[in-house]
């Protein structure tokens, strides 16, 4: 698949979640919603991992610090998922849950920021779309 197409249908499915997240948690509680989300994100990974790749050769690079990583990634992001739907959970109206939509989907702009903190070189068209992601952020909040 064309990384583009991708990458808008990434952001097409991310841009509705919190409205299905929203819908699902009134009937049955935030608790089956994430177990819920968790069971499609297993079935995802398998189809991924399998869908044709050479899984054995990926396997055989794994180290011990490879390893560590990989689970405190997964373990940061299974976080943030419990985090943003006690947000969610909690949240008194539609306006908070447009709120910690936008809040908890700035990720890959910190993402970027850090990643230059950490010495990746961004080009000053990249940092001017962090300081307006931020700026924008801001604004939006400020209400």
């Amino acid at each position: 698949m064309n990384w583009k197409v991708a990458s808008w249908t990434a952001l097409a499915l991310w841009s509705s979640y919190c409205i299905f997240g929203d819908k699902a948690n009134k009937i049955h509680g935030a608790r089956v919603t994430m177990i819920a989300e968790a069971l499609c994100i297993a079935a995802v990974t398998v189809f991924a991992l399998f869908g044709g790749s050479n899984l054995s050769s990926d396997f055989s690079k794994v180290t011990l610090k490879s390893a560590v990583f990989a689970i405190t990634m997964g373990l940061m992001s299974a976080g943030g998922i419990y985090l943003q739907f006690t947000a969610f959970q909690n949240a008194k109206g539609t306006h908070d849950l447009a709120l910690i939509a936008m809040i908890t989907g700035f990720w890959p702009v910190v993402t970027v920021f850090l990643t230059a903190l950490l010495g990746t070189k961004l080009t000053p068209h990249q940092w001017l779309g962090v300081a307006l992601s931020s700026a924008g952020l801001y604004l939006v909040n400020k209400t």
